[in-house]
């Protein structure tokens, strides 16, 4: 029911990303999905499910994406068995406000050479208004650093066939209750926007 739907109500519409002739569709719990279809074979057999369901309506496929910070190569071999195509990120984590730690995540990403991901950019991460756990927020000239940074340095290090090469994601439109967010606030007013 799920996939008929999002054919008819997403999908087709012309409007909805399509890269390469394939409807991009990002996926945010990993241990969620083994639960709901039992294994990592069983969560391979839905993706396929949907890629063919895809080629049924005359599209190239489907392209994946699973929402994962980690760098762990066990659980990105796992990820990639399942049946993912690349990684993007959430958020980084709490510290994200350091760009630098946005920086060294992706590398250790992309330097498993395990899976295909694409740069994730945020502004930071503060769970203050909800748990009272603090984090932070990057200046808008921070942010700028690590948009040049993914732009200049990181991007062209993606191996030449990645959807890294096409994508930069950036975290949040307006998680305001985490303190994450590029819409225009009283804090920076248009300045994150400006500067993409």
């Amino acid at each position: 029911n799920v996939v008929t739907y999002w054919l008819e109500q997403y999908f087709k519409d012309p409007r909805y990303l399509v890269v390469d002739d394939k409807p991009v569709v990002g996926i945010y719990n990993f241990p969620n999905l083994v639960s709901f279809f039992g294994s990592v074979d069983g969560v391979r057999a839905e993706l396929d499910y949907l890629r063919q369901a895809c080629q049924r309506e005359g599209f190239d496929g489907c392209t994946i994406l699973l929402a994962n910070s980690d760098s762990n190569p066990t659980k990105m071999q796992q990820w990639k068995d399942a049946g993912f195509d690349c990684l993007y990120c959430y958020n980084w984590d709490n510290a994200c406000y350091l760009v630098e730690n946005q920086m060294s995540d992706m590398e250790a990403q992309r330097d498993t050479g395990i899976m295909d991901m694409m740069a994730t950019l945020s502004m930071g991460r503060d769970h203050t208004p909800w748990e009272r756990a603090a984090g932070g927020i990057c200046t808008p000239e921070d942010f700028g650093r690590l948009l040049d940074w993914t732009v200049d340095e990181f991007i062209p290090s993606l191996p030449s066939e990645s959807l890294g090469k096409k994508f930069i994601m950036f975290d949040n439109w307006n998680e305001y209750g985490e303190s994450h967010f590029l819409a225009p606030t009283t804090l920076h007013g248009f300045e994150y926007i400006n500067i993409i």
